[in-house]
């Protein structure tokens, strides 16, 4: 029953191919010293999935519980393409390209909207693709039951790691997970007893075109929390290449284009310069060399022409 499931969560994940969705919330993080950060978070999000490609905006917004800190904010733009990543952060002057990577910067954290149910809050805080969360859900469920309300309940044990995994599916609205629990174990004479709840998820779900997909997204976590609203604006319809490229980011403060992706920093464009000295692959000079030449040729002529009249004076 258990791979019946995980097979399900893949196929009905083959329906939501592109879209475009808008979220906000709150997040709250606890610090070893007692300390707590609340934050508003704004989240802008348009993916195609088919092409793995996604651009996806985040803002937030921290308040210390205290107010013995001042206030905070963090985020920006983010762009993933099979071929490379792309980000600004807010209050940053350069827009970076990389090439692909696994893990980006902690601010990013953008979010795969597939995986919402079964990636754990780490995962989404490192932006895990799809493909990767499900290799976690391809070892053999532990046990697998129908619950009274119709859902499925899993339960994968990972002894190594002293974990039990337990998502709660929903085959009637599109395989997703309307629960995840972990829990962490101790282990004694052989067996382990679970004794701690460290993170637990909720998912609810809303019909959209036909298409089942998360609506309101709840997590808490021992030192952390989110919950979200998402709003829901476009879904398997063409979405402007544009917007998966630099010129669709908000260049408003920004300076330069660096390109960190061929091993030496290069800068590919200056936002800073009139329209007419940009380019998004060579210098201005290179791009004028016809006219950097005529320029430096005059300058050789003239400097020619003072030299030679500086010999003809006769030497007192």
């Amino acid at each position: 029953m258990g791979n019946f499931i995980v097979a399900g969560i893949r196929a009905d994940r083959e329906l939501v191919r592109t879209g475009e969705f808008s979220a906000s919330g709150t997040a709250k993080r606890v610090l070893p010293e007692g300390e707590s950060w609340t934050g508003a978070v704004r989240i802008s999000c348009a993916f195609d999935n088919p092409s793995d490609r996604i651009r996806f905006d985040r803002h937030e917004d921290f308040v210390e519980s205290n107010n013995k800190r001042l206030p905070f904010s963090e985020g920006g733009q983010f762009i993933r393409t099979p071929d490379r990543h792309t980000r600004l952060k807010a209050g940053d002057g350069d827009v970076v390209i990389t090439a692909p990577k696994k893990f980006q910067p902690e601010w990013v954290k953008a979010i795969d909207i597939r995986t919402l149910g079964l990636a754990y809050y780490g995962d989404l805080e490192r932006s895990t693709p799809f493909d990767a969360v499900m290799t976690s859900y391809a070892s053999p469920a532990h046990s697998a039951s129908r619950e009274a309300d119709g859902s499925y309940r899993i339960v994968w044990i990972l002894p190594d790691m002293l974990l039990r995994r337990t998502i709660w599916v929903d085959p009637e609205r599109g395989f997703w997970p309307t629960r995840l629990l972990l829990e962490s174990g101790v282990k004694s004479n052989g067996e382990i007893a679970w004794t701690k709840e460290t993170e637990t998820h909720s998912l609810t779900l809303v019909n959209y075109l036909d298409v089942w997909l998360p609506r309101q997204l709840s997590i808490q976590a021992a030192d952390r929390s989110l919950d979200l609203e998402l709003d829901w604006t476009s879904l398997n319809t063409p979405i402007d290449d544009k917007v998966f490229t630099v010129d669709g980011f908000n260049l408003e403060g920004a300076k330069r284009v660096m390109n960190l992706s061929l091993g030496s920093p290069i800068i590919e464009r200056r936002l800073d310069l009139p329209d007419g000295l940009q380019s998004s692959s060579s210098p201005w000079y290179v791009r004028n060399a016809p006219i950097m030449a005529v320029v430096i040729g005059c300058i050789v002529i003239f400097g020619a022409l003072v030299l030679k009249a500086f010999r003809r004076r006769p030497i007192p």
